[in-house]
This record gives structure tokens, sequence and C-alpha cells, in this order.
């Protein structure tokens, strides 16, 4: 990762240099550093990025919800990992909504967005942790899944094995 973070700064100065700051490449280079800082360990180095990502999407006024799904969607993965929830939970059900405007229910970008805000409603350091509503989300999920994958795809055996750690951490808790 160390590299990728690398050429992706690299790549970053380009691209400010060509389209000044407020650029659609810009906010998704941000975007993607943002991912490969926080594969790389570093979800403190990550929400700057991540963040000026989405500032500047909303600050395009032609970014469909198309491009405006990943830098939402990633800026919320950045947000849980620094245990950020309320935020976090923010930005992901927004991603959900741009997910299902852009790409529909049964889309298997908007079913994962809809298993990670479950996740995130049912992440035991979460103080406003909601299992009914993680569960709905989940076996929405799930459903969703199970309509337009395959029963051996991996999204949908992850949402599966999602649904039963919900259900293990309600039963728990």
């Amino acid at each position: 990762f160390d590299v990728a973070a690398e050429k992706s700064h690299a790549a970053l100065d380009i691209l400010r240099k060509e389209y000044a700051n407020e650029h659609l490449k810009v906010a998704q280079t941000l975007s993607d550093l943002g991912l490969v800082l926080l594969f790389k360990g570093d979800p403190t180095g990550a929400e700057p990025n991540a963040r000026e990502a989405v500032t500047i999407m909303r600050k395009l006024p032609n970014a469909t919800p198309d491009e405006m799904l990943p830098p939402i969607s990633n800026f919320a993965n950045v947000l849980r990992q620094n245990r950020k929830f309320a935020e976090a939970t923010s930005y992901q059900e927004e991603a959900l909504a741009l997910s299902r405007k852009a790409r529909g229910n049964d889309h298997p970008s908007t079913i994962i967005v809809l298993g990670g805000l479950a996740l995130l409603l049912s992440d035991g350091e979460n103080p406003a942790k909601d299992y009914a509503r993680a569960e709905s989300l989940s076996r929405e999920a799930l459903a969703g899944g199970r309509r337009v994958l395959p029963p051996e795809h991996p999204q949908t055996i992850y949402n599966l094995i999602d649904l039963g750690s919900i259900l293990i951490k309600r039963d728990n808790a």
C-alpha cells in the first residue's frame, strides 16, 4: 500500500496543477487516496482526503448520483473506522439514497451499501446501535443479493454471514 499511496499522492499533485482543486478527477483521486490509506491501516490519515473529496463533489454542479456515490460511501467507511459513528451513519444513509436513485434497489452496489449500513448500526462500539434496523437492512441486502446474484456469489455469502453476526449481537445485547 505504500507504493499505491505514493502514486496516488503524485497523481493528485498532477491533477491539482492540471485542473485546479474543484474538479471531478481531483475528488475521485482524493477518495481513492483515502481508501488506500484506510487499507494501509491509517484511517486517521485517510479522513482528511476522503472529507475533501466529498466537499469537492458537493461543489460540482453537474456531479451525478453515480459519481457522488463512491466518495460518499468511502468517506462513511473511513468515519466508521475512526469511530465517528453518527457522522458515518449519516453519510452511509446518503450513499444508500444515492445508490437507490442511480442504480436501483437490486443493484449489487446498493446491496453492498445496505449491508454496510446494517453493519454500522450493529457495531458493538456504536453508542447509537440499532439492532432492529440493522437486522431489517441486512435482511433486505440478503434478499436483494439472492434476487440478482448467484447463490455462491461472495456478496451473497457475506450478507448471510453479516445477518448471522447481527442476530448474535442482538441476542447477546
